[in-house]
């Protein structure tokens, strides 16, 4: 877990070829994932949607697509081109970009791919008659609802509905717009509204969510291994789950079989990431949300700790720090807190609480480049994160790589601790 990401030749771009990678998960009515919808973005002027998806195809990304449903992101002339075969399609829908003209030899390549078992998609930001023509050869209708006045939204869920396809509205960043679409009948919903924080009155850290944080503050005063070690025994279901998730092939190839073994073998700076996890997958009150709450603070972790490897090889303390930013910024929404509440009952240095507090130093920036990522900032362009990249001696072609390790990682992390 803490080795730096190697590069090779498999991980490398196409030279001159700059693009990012952003990734959302698509949940259905009930908050658990249905899947992703992954999406490049380069500048405009540089390469076609085909040629970024042909250099993008890498093992790893293979790996991502084969482990569950993801709508990728393609356009007309790379469905009328050969789609690559190491593409799995019984996981992948291609989804159809705004804007794609239904041409007779588009609609007849759609066809035809779908009697090979390919499924595809249509994204939509308004009515109009590309999706009465795609419509019959789609497996589901994306619509953009930040586009669309709710009637419209509705209309046209309906519509996909009727016709027997699956309806997933996209652009959902608010509880309020999530409750909307669900009344509005929608089947999967594609945002950041389950990171929304919100912050009933009274509240407070439940019970577990103490205990841990009472370790870490244990950890932090640097007390005896035999003190932590009473403390985490104290609580045996802490202590089994934690055992767990340390025993995951993203921490050591050799089993950890006791408390005492995981602080020898991980070292506290270990420990205590593992206890920053261990806080989301015991939030059993927030229910299935906590699965996509937790891939996105583990991504942000993860990129964020490669970030720092990259920008300052060799020191661990930063790269640990940087961790520590990217879980953390996601705790309002955990806690239902406020995070200056937050940082006020974990410990935490004075770096990492300016970065979460204020978006400010090192690790703040690089936490706001995290965010833009994942808000799909890339899409009119690489220019508005080239700055904070130059920062972080980051080369635009190393930048995808990265992001394919953080996701893979928040993945493994997931399947164990969710």
């Amino acid at each position: 877990m803490s080795s730096s990401l190697k590069f090779n030749s498999a991980h490398r771009l196409p030279l001159g070829m700059e693009f990012c990678l952003t990734r959302q998960a698509v949940l259905d009515r009930n908050h658990a994932l249905a899947g992703h919808h992954l999406s490049f973005h380069a500048d405009r002027s540089a390469h076609s949607p085909g040629a970024i998806l042909l250099a993008a195809l890498d093992p790893t990304l293979v790996r991502m697509l084969s482990a569950g449903t993801t709508y990728l992101d393609v356009d007309a002339e790379t469905v009328l081109a050969a789609i690559p075969s190491s593409i799995p399609r019984d996981h992948v829908i291609y989804n159809l970009l705004p804007g794609t003209i239904p041409t007779p030899e588009l609609m007849t390549r759609m066809q035809d791919l779908a009697l090979q078992g390919m499924r595809f998609a249509v994204d939509i930001r308004r009515d109009g008659p590309e999706l009465h023509a795609l419509l019959p050869h789609v497996h589901a209708v994306r619509l953009d609802v930040a586009c669309m006045e709710p009637a419209e939204a509705g209309r046209l869920c309906q519509l996909a509905r009727r016709q027997g396809r699956q309806a997933v509205a996209r652009s959902v960043d608010t509880m309020a717009l999530f409750e909307q679409c669900l009344a509005l009948g929608f089947d999967a919903l594609q945002g950041s509204y389950f990171a929304e924080p919100h912050f009933p009155k009274g509240k407070t850290l439940q019970p577990t969510q103490l205990a841990i944080a009472s370790l870490m503050s244990l950890i932090a005063s640097d007390a005896d291994d035999a003190d932590i070690e009473h403390a985490i025994k104290s609580d045996i279901a802490l202590s089994l789950n934690l055992l767990r998730l340390v025993n995951t092939a993203a921490v050591s190839s050799h089993r950890i079989g006791s408390l005492r073994q995981a602080l020898m073998i991980l070292g506290r700076s270990q420990l205590q990431r593992w206890l920053q996890i261990l806080l989301y997958s015991e939030a059993g009150q927030l229910g299935p949300v906590v699965v996509p709450l937790l891939a996105m603070a583990a991504a942000r972790g993860r990129l964020m700790e490669l970030l720092a490897q990259t920008a300052c090889p060799g020191n661990r303390s930063v790269a640990d720090t940087a961790f520590t930013v990217g879980i953390m910024s996601l705790m309002e929404t955990l806690f239902s807190l406020p995070m200056n509440e937050i940082v006020a009952q974990l410990p935490v240095l004075e770096e990492v609480s300016e970065a979460l507090l204020e978006r400010a130093g090192m690790f703040g920036r690089m936490l706001r480049l995290v965010e833009a990522l994942e808000r799909q900032e890339g899409k009119d362009g690489m220019s508005g994160i080239a700055p904070l990249l130059k920062e972080f001696r980051v080369a635009h072609s190393d930048l995808y790589a990265l992001q394919l390790a953080a996701f893979e990682w928040s993945d493994r992390i997931c399947n164990v601790a969710a």
